[in-house]
C-alpha cells in the first residue's frame, strides 16, 4: 500500500536538502503559502487535482517501483509548480531513483489547469509500506 499526503499546515515537512535546489525551494514556499492561505486551493485539490491524479498513480508506481519491492522505499516530497497558469515543473526533494522516476513519468502529463497562475502543490509520498 502506498500513501500520498497533500500538504497540511499540521504536518511540517522538513526543509529541502541542498541538492533540491532553488527552484524546489521557491515552489515549496509557494505550496506552503497556498496551504496556509487556501483561497480556493482546497477545492481544486479535492475536486480537480487528486480525483484526476489518483487513477493514474498505480500505473506510474508500477513503472517506477523495483520488483521485488524493497522494504526501504523512500519518503519524499514532490512539488507541482505552475507559472502564468501553465504547468512549469514537477520537482523532487530526493535524488532517490524512485522519486526521480516519478518525476520523469509525471512531468509529461497534461495537468489540470490550476486555480491560480502561480499555484504550487506539495505531494508527500510514503512508499515504505510498498515493500514486500
Amino acid at each position: 500500500m502506498f500513501l500520498i499526503l497533500a500538504a497540511s499546515s499540521v504536518l511540517m515537512a522538513p526543509p529541502p536538502p541542498p541538492a533540491a535546489g532553488l527552484a524546489y525551494a521557491e515552489a515549496f514556499a509557494r505550496a506552503q503559502r497556498y496551504e496556509e492561505t487556501d483561497n480556493g486551493a482546497m477545492l481544486y485539490r479535492t475536486r480537480v487535482l487528486y480525483p484526476w491524479l489518483m487513477p493514474n498513480l498505480p500505473r506510474i508506481l508500477d513503472a517506477c517501483l523495483p520488483s521485488p519491492k524493497p522494504a526501504d522505499l523512500p519518503l519524499f516530497t514532490l512539488v507541482l509548480s505552475f507559472q502564468k497558469g501553465r504547468f512549469e515543473a514537477l520537482l523532487s526533494d530526493s535524488d532517490h531513483p524512485v522519486a526521480q522516476c516519478l518525476v520523469k513519468q509525471m512531468t509529461p502529463m497534461l495537468w489540470p489547469a490550476p486555480p491560480f497562475d502561480d499555484f504550487a502543490e506539495e505531494m508527500r509520498f510514503d512508499l515504505k509500506d510498498e515493500g514486500e
